[in-house]
């Protein structure tokens, strides 16, 4: 069987028929080819726990279909997966029916699962894109904001580890309480608990978060440890986002530009790293700057393309000081520039 098309007068989907993965995306009116790798392509994604292993993932791309039907005006179609197989639990009876319909100017996903398994669906995701490619006009995606778990205002939060025998972790499920007391004493917004991964944190880190707009996470002893395991980390944090708060039409809210539209050096050589960030309607400009050394402190000099650097401040010191030619910054420091 062929692939199936759906088409409207935006965009242009291909499925392929055995597993129903979403094989191509691409706009009608410009030609860009979304995603132009079918061997990349996706379906859904769910997480039914056993009682004996959490993780237990259902790959909706391995999963084959029993049936599709592409409605009579063909901007429609509807996929059906009766029963699928995880990744732990073998054969599981549930049943996923993935509704993909095109209006106007865009396609609506909508997945429903009928669950006749003993087990629990935690998760369902869908649907997933296996690759994104940018225009081909020789230009990079310009901004990316996330949305996701409240990330549309700046904040921190804490990841511990609950996925093991009790006797690894140093927190008891019974403490969970005090842990999100603890929390909120350092102004810490959410708790994400996690089964598996290993992590650590330090200022470096938060200067990343900075730069790169990350939400902020501690991991103290590689989920198992509380904030007050390490909180000179913590208070730095929340320095950070503080500044992040204060100057969110930038540093939030702001567009992205990467290293674009400033230079950054020290002693003749680029300084890296460092980030612009430009109000939204072509304001004005901000650059984020890190010091990565963990002993040294580096001078480092700043210009903006058509434009002039006008103050600064470290994370750490609230202080403005207005910019001379010369920023020094401490070791495993950052501090924000801001243009005229």
């Amino acid at each position: 069987m062929a692939e199936i098309v759906l088409e409207n007068a935006v965009l242009r989907l291909r499925f392929e028929p055995e597993q129903g993965r979403l094989i191509g995306v691409e706009t009608v009116e410009s030609g860009w080819p979304i995603l132009d790798r079918p061997q990349l392509g996706l379906s859904f994604r769910l997480l039914v726990p056993l009682p004996d292993r959490r993780n237990n993932p259902v790959y909706g791309e391995q999963q084959q279909l029993t049936s599709l039907t592409l409605d009579d005006h063909g901007k429609g179609l509807t996929l059906i997966w009766d029963g699928v197989e995880s990744a732990h639990g073998g054969r599981l009876e549930i049943r996923v029916t993935e509704r993909v319909h095109l209006d106007d100017r865009q396609a609506v996903f909508e997945l429903t699962i009928e669950n006749r398994s003993p087990y629990m669906v935690e998760n369902v995701y869908g649907s997933y894109l296996g690759n994104v490619r940018p225009a081909d006009l020789g230009e990079s995606f310009e901004a990316f904001i996330p949305h996701y778990a409240g990330a549309a205002e700046p904040h921190s939060w804490l990841q511990l580890h609950i996925n093991s025998p009790e006797d690894e972790l140093r927190v008891r499920f019974a403490d969970l309480a005090g842990v999100d007391e603890e929390c909120a004493r350092h102004g810490v917004r959410a708790l994400q608990l996690v089964g598996w991964n290993e992590g650590g944190q330090d200022r470096n880190l938060i200067n990343q978060c900075l730069l790169y707009r990350y939400v902020i996470s501690y991991e103290p002893y590689n989920f198992k440890g509380q904030l007050n395991d390490f909180p000179l980390t913590v208070a730095y944090g929340q320095h950070m986002d503080a500044l992040r708060a204060k100057l969110r039409r930038y540093l939030w809210d702001g567009e992205y530009l990467g290293t674009e539209g400033a230079r950054v050096w020290a002693g003749g050589a680029d300084q890296h790293p460092y980030a612009v960030f430009r109000e939204q309607a072509g304001g004005t400009r901000c650059v984020a700057i890190a010091n990565y050394e963990s002993a040294r402190t580096v001078s480092v000099e700043v210009s903006l393309d058509g434009g002039i650097p006008a103050r600064y401040r470290p994370v750490e010191d609230g202080t403005w000081r207005p910019f001379e030619g010369i920023i020094t910054i401490p070791p495993r420091s950052a501090v924000v520039v801001l243009e005229t």
